[in-house]
């Protein structure tokens, strides 16, 4: 609606009702979000609470290894609009990822990092008439490898009073990002699904966890080819 009615949208935009609390510190950010829903009109999912604990990319200590991880537990509900035939179900869904990287950059402008990972989720007895499923566990083995390097070009010939432009420097980035998860133990048919992929014009990111339909992921073996732009300008001798 949002994309192609956003009149329609903007009259009615049905924002999300939620209490989250936050925590951060240099490398870690715990979270709780408590998300009911409170209008039986819609589909929703509650998370009654949702407690998530990530740690953004790192070096571990002196080594040239770096690390991240997204560690959650929650208590899950999903729950079909007031006209819905289906049935609601609940579960406890526990998960955790851990991913080591080793940058390394050859000749001064050639950056190589693969990746590892392994992600758990434990899923625990579905409640309600809406699912039948025992609970289960999956394993997901996820690797990859991005290639990328810089070029740039200083133009100080380039000047504009209205744009405040004083100078230019052109910067490319093009790059290749490589992705490969096997085929895990258990594939999105066989779990009760809460996070999963919404339609999209845009590209969905290949890595973990920058792609967060957590109960979507299936085996992958994707490559793709990107390439930024950017103009950077002094201003106010910056």
């Amino acid at each position: 609606r949002r994309d192609f009615y956003e009149g329609m949208y903007r009259s009615n935009v049905q924002p999300n009702t939620f209490l989250e609390l936050s925590q951060s510190w240099d490398d870690y950010h715990l979270s709780l979000l408590t998300q009911p829903r409170v209008n039986a009109f819609y589909e929703h999912i509650d998370r009654l609470p949702d407690i998530q604990l990530s740690g953004t990319r790192h070096r571990l200590g002196d080594s040239p290894v770096f690390y991240d991880t997204e560690t959650s537990l929650g208590y899950l509900r999903r729950r079909y609009d007031y006209a819905s035939t289906r049935g609601d179900y609940a579960l406890l869904r526990a998960d955790t990822l851990h991913q080591l990287y080793l940058p390394t950059t050859y000749d001064g402008w050639l950056n190589i990092t693969p990746r590892m990972g392994g992600r758990f989720t434990h899923y625990g007895q579905a409640n309600g008439p809406g699912s039948t499923k025992n609970s289960r566990e999956r394993y997901v083995l996820s690797t990859g490898v991005e290639v990328s390097t810089k070029i740039s070009k200083f133009m100080p010939e380039a000047k504009s009073k209205l744009l405040d432009v004083n100078g230019l420097r052109h910067i490319i980035e093009p790059s290749i990002n490589y992705a490969f998860i096997p085929r895990p133990n258990r594939v999105p048919t066989e779990l009760d699904a809460f996070d999963y992929e919404i339609t999209s014009p845009r590209l969905l990111p290949l890595e973990l966890p920058e792609y967060n339909a957590l109960d979507n992921i299936d085996a992958q073996n994707a490559l793709r080819l990107g390439i930024r732009n950017r103009l950077q300008t002094k201003r106010k001798n910056g």
